[in-house]
């Protein structure tokens, strides 16, 4: 199985913050715990010059909404959205995915991620 992870946050009344990712199990997994390991504040950046600053993990997490899927569902987005030339990722604007699992420690990194895509 795998997870539709849906993020959307208003920043700043100027405009909305909105994307999705298909993640596998086990990188949902690695998020969710990585977010509980964060320093906070967290800056993270988005746009040509945008910030967003997270005060907590519930600040994060309360962007976020999620949907399972099957390989049906993710043939279909893979046909609508086509990963990038240099990633495996399916997915469409912008979300928080990399920059959270960025913050692990090298160790923690492993141990929950692998070489596994995201």
């Amino acid at each position: 199985m795998a997870v539709l992870l849906k993020w959307e946050k208003d920043w700043a009344d100027e405009f909305d913050m909105t994307g999705f990712r298909v993640l596998s199990d086990k990188i949902w997994g690695a998020f969710q715990i990585a977010v509980e390991k964060m320093e906070y504040p967290q800056d993270m950046y988005f746009g040509t010059n945008e910030e967003y600053v997270f005060e907590n993990a519930s600040a994060i997490m309360s962007g976020i909404k999620t949907l399972e899927i099957n390989d049906e569902d993710i043939k279909v987005l893979k046909k609508l959205f086509k990963p990038g030339w240099n990633s495996a990722a399916i997915s469409f604007g912008w979300d928080p995915i990399e920059q959270v699992l960025e913050s692990l420690s090298e160790e923690d990194y492993i141990k929950l991620v692998g070489d596994e895509q995201y």
